[in-house]
């Protein structure tokens, strides 16, 4: 049974964490733009403001997200990680 990961982000470095999670792990993204590469690899996506604690939280419960990687520093200092957490 593989875990269901959340990448929050659409940058270079998201792109990377979703390509190295993919092989393991069923992997969803969220970011505020559209990268084809995370598109071409994860199971789903979902455009939204990644500061947005609860669009972030509803769609990792939409998914049955087990863990989620944040990369923007943006979204850790709106506290998208401490919203996690608590749901």
């Amino acid at each position: 049974m593989s875990e269901t990961v959340l990448v929050i982000g659409g940058g270079g470095r998201e792109h990377a964490i979703t390509r190295a999670l993919a092989p393991d792990a069923e992997v969803y993204a969220l970011a505020s733009n559209r990268n084809p590469g995370i598109a071409s690899l994860a199971a789903g996506t979902e455009i939204a403001d990644e500061t947005d604690t609860d669009a972030v939280v509803a769609y990792a419960e939409s998914v049955g997200a087990d863990a989620a990687v944040i990369g923007p520093e943006a979204a850790l200092a709106a506290g998208v990680a401490d919203a996690l957490n608590d749901a």
